[in-house]
């Protein structure tokens, strides 16, 4: 990240809230309180999202910038009420091409595939609006996988929001 990335989004908010919501952790109750309260907590997830739109592939992310995405986008799932299984749905469809990315060694990995994710988070969403928070970060996240490399980073960060998701006390 150079010098005028991190002016761009504030990490330093990311990590605040967060060490707020760790503190909370499971008690659903007083994370959506928290949520309610900190009004500063809807912009930074708009942020992140606004921040990773810039970007022109996931090779501009660094992991660990994509990990606290990967741990808010857990947060506002949790909150929200959105389900594991929701969320395993589309990771499981990563998993898969990570897989077979790795026992073909990169050859006849077909990205495009990623692309038929993109109606089913719309389906997803259709169907019940309280998974938009999810939805819109990964529709935005599968638009930067360019190549092989982005692929596994998309694998880690969707691996990232189940554990996420779960740790925040998300819903089975």
């Amino acid at each position: 990240m150079t010098k005028d990335d991190s002016k761009e989004f504030e990490w330093k908010e990311v990590e605040e809230f967060l060490m707020k919501t760790r503190g909370i952790r499971r008690e659903k109750k007083k994370l959506k309180e928290l949520l309610k309260e900190f009004d500063k907590a809807y912009e930074i997830y708009r942020g992140f999202k606004g921040w990773l739109k810039t970007k022109e592939s996931l090779r501009d992310v660094k992991l660990e910038q994509l990990l606290k995405g990967a741990e808010l986008t857990g947060v506002f799932t949790s909150a929200g009420e959105v389900s594991t299984r929701q969320i395993r749905k589309v990771f499981d469809e990563i998993k898969r091409l990570k897989i077979e990315l790795r026992t073909k060694g990169g050859e006849g990995v077909d990205l495009d595939r990623l692309l038929l994710l993109r109606p089913k988070l719309a389906y997803l969403e259709g169907k019940e609006s309280r998974v938009r928070d999810y939805t819109g970060v990964m529709d935005i996240i599968l638009e930067k996988v360019k190549n092989h490399e982005d692929l596994e980073k998309l694998a880690d960060f969707s691996e990232a929001v189940v554990a996420y998701h779960k740790f925040y006390g998300g819903n089975d």
